[in-house]
């Protein structure tokens, strides 16, 4: 049961990121990883169930094992979906921010503050 519970935290996660990302910014649809991650996660508790059929309790560890290996691929899926908005982002900031230091007579990227002069009143 434990498991399920990670299933789905790691799928709410990942539509989280992928409602919060513009739709523009996909490389691959959404959609078809979260199906792989699906496929992968129903394999992978097949498995369990055929080399683990003598103990419960060993087939429970192992199906944790394949829910936390979904939840990454699901988390991982979200990741490559926003990286791309992320990181156009995170360009527009960073100009922001250059742009606003020259504005107040710093040098951008190479403005240091100039703490050996004594600071007037």
């Amino acid at each position: 049961m434990q498991h399920v519970k990670i299933v789905l935290l790691a799928a709410f996660v990942t539509l989280g990121v992928l409602a919060a990302a513009p739709a523009g910014a996909e490389e691959r649809p959404a959609s078809q990883a979260l199906s792989e991650c699906a496929a992968g996660y129903d394999s992978c508790v097949a498995l369990c169930a055929k080399a683990h059929s003598d103990s419960e309790a060993r087939n429970m560890g192992c199906g944790a094992g394949c829910a936390a290996e979904r939840a990454a691929c699901e988390a991982k899926a979200g990741y490559d979906q926003a990286k791309p908005w992320v990181d156009k982002t995170m360009e527009g900031v960073k100009k922001f921010l250059d742009d606003l230091m020259k504005d107040q007579g710093g040098q951008g990227d190479d403005a240091t503050p100039d703490v050996d002069k004594p600071k007037e009143i």
